[in-house]
């Protein structure tokens, strides 16, 4: 494995100074329970904010049914709200999603009390229907010669519900539907309608009870590698054990139909510890099996962990194919690793952070409303061994230094290093300012990537942010012409009360080979 020595010394010399720090005194903490109310394009919020003690650089990690799905970063405040900037994740926040805070015990509590949240191996139950409800549009034209352009109106309707008046009843309910409007370079018009469904079952469970039963399309925390799947699964939780199957078949790949070509089956056994105790951690273990036709299509073992306590976190999921019939006929080993990733966060006091991670998977779904510049290089070097650190200054200026290499017999072989450098909070209109700077090459092309975005409130409840960046590209000779991309664009992100929220997006994208207008616009309301 090859790094630039440039870049290693810039990480190591922050991480190692950092390391060598004074490490602040052990400070009384509390971890505050919280919950996501709404999601947009480049920040999540979360129901929690300056007068629940929460501050600005503090770490947020998101949760779906007592599972960790990701992690984010206080970037903004208000009352009792906070704006998170989305670090890692396995699956995409949605609004609802639990979250836990780690913030300062200013004032210890009087008296003790008894811890009343069910131990670990229940799932917390949340009477009531709760949920959004959704209107996206999102418009491209092309400004260029002999472009197309379309439109894409769209609904989204997401509904939890446990203990259906008082019963052990409840039902899960994800469905996003769209139409597309185009216009070729012609003058001729295409429509288009999709809607797909990626939730939608009935539950069964108490929250004092052992047995969880789930029937439909839905996901299972404990069944990450599987991912959506139309069937049965069932769980029964001990006191600090828990186990369970499923059985169904995949989706339809191309529009998330109902589909039984390919069927799944599988088991799994998860261990863990105490509720009350400092330091978490759980570990699930499991066998899939994945058949075409009565065909071997997959066969595996899987293993997820997590650990978390006050500094540190870690979280990995390990795949292991077992090969027989046709796929051992071919040549292939009885029993190879794949689909890794892990990713490791230490802190080493209020102010500095160490990372790392790896990540080779090969198949990632990803569901974003929209996709910029940023994410779409993100994405494209998504695998890889990566490391770095952050430091924050006078709990308002972040530094942060990445690299990132994935050496591969391929073309994909990749390296990338990345410099933030982030202000929080100026003046009394929360002004922030993001920059970011990375250089990649591989054998294909060198080139560098940089951003700049400003935020400022413009109200009690609108929240305003301006950005642009380019992205130049040196290609190896005889692979085709250098290229330059650059953009530009605004985000409002609005509050009308506690329930409603509106955003709007507008970006300008110039390139060597296209020129594009994009508008986002939604409307939600959560309850």
């Amino acid at each position: 494995m090859r790094i630039s020595p440039i870049a290693l010394g810039l990480a190591l010399s922050l991480s190692i100074g950092a390391a060598s720090g004074r490490v602040s005194a052990e400070e009384p903490t509390r971890v505050l329970q919280a919950k996501v109310t709404f999601v947009t394009s480049t920040s999540v919020y979360v129901s929690a904010g300056r007068e629940e003690q929460v501050r600005i650089g503090d770490t947020v990690t998101i949760l779906r049914d007592g599972e960790p799905v990701a992690t984010a970063e206080v970037t903004d405040l208000s009352t009792h709200k906070s704006v998170c900037k989305l670090l890692e994740s396995v699956s995409p926040p949605v609004a609802g999603d639990a979250a836990t805070i780690e913030v300062l015990q200013l004032q210890p509590e009087a008296t003790p009390t008894a811890d009343k949240r069910p131990p670990p191996s229940r799932r917390r139950v949340r009477p009531g229907i709760h949920g959004r409800v959704g209107v996206r549009w999102l418009s491209v034209a092309d400004r260029g010669d002999g472009g197309a352009d379309y439109s894409q109106p769209a609904l989204d309707l997401r509904l939890d519900a446990d203990a259906i008046n008082g019963s052990a009843w409840g039902f899960d309910v994800d469905v996003r539907a769209r139409r597309t409007y185009r216009t070729a370079a012609d003058g001729s018009s295409l429509d288009d309608s999709r809607t797909r469904v990626y939730r939608l079952a009935v539950q069964h469970r108490r929250e004092d009870g052992p047995w969880e039963l789930t029937l439909g399309r839905h996901y299972s925390p404990a069944l990450a590698v599987v991912s959506v799947f139309d069937g049965v699964s069932a769980r029964y939780a001990g006191g600090r054990w828990a186990t369970g199957f499923f059985s169904g078949s995949q989706p339809d790949a191309e529009d998330y139909g109902y589909s039984g070509d390919i069927r799944e089956h599988g088991a799994f056994f998860q261990w863990f510890n105490a509720h009350e105790s400092s330091r978490r951690w759980r570990l699930t273990t499991g066998l899939v099996g994945s058949y075409e036709d009565s065909e071997v299509n997959r066969e595996f073992l899987y293993f997820q962990g997590r650990f978390r306590s006050r500094r540190l976190f870690g979280y990995l999921t390990q795949e292991v194919d077992l090969n027989r019939s046709w796929k051992e006929d071919e040549g292939e080993d009885s029993i190879s690793p794949t689909s890794t990733y892990a990713t490791l966060r230490y802190q080493v006091n209020r102010t500095v952070e160490l990372h790392a991670g790896f990540d080779n998977r090969r198949r990632v779904r990803l569901y974003r409303d929209r996709i910029t510049p940023g994410t779409e290089f993100d994405d494209t070097y998504r695998r890889g061994l990566w490391f770095g650190s952050s430091v924050l200054l006078k709990k308002r200026y972040r530094l942060g230094l990445d690299a990132k290499t994935n050496r591969r017999e391929s073309y994909d072989s990749a390296d990338s290093y990345t410099a933030r450098f982030d202000v929080y909070r100026m003046t009394s209109r929360n002004i922030d300012v993001r920059t970011r700077v990375s250089h990649y090459t591989n054998e294909r092309v060198e080139g560098q990537l940089v951003s700049l975005r400003v935020g400022i409130d413009a109200g009690s409840r609108l929240r305003a942010s301006i950005g642009g960046g380019a992205r130049n590209e040196e290609l190896a000779q005889g692979l085709g012409q250098d290229s330059t991309l650059t953009w530009y664009g605004i985000d409002l992100d609005y509050a009308v009360g506690r329930s409603w929220y509106v955003l709007l997006s507008l970006e300008r994208t110039d390139s060597d080979l296209e020129q594009v207008d994009y508008l986002h616009t939604s409307v939600s309301y959560r309850f």
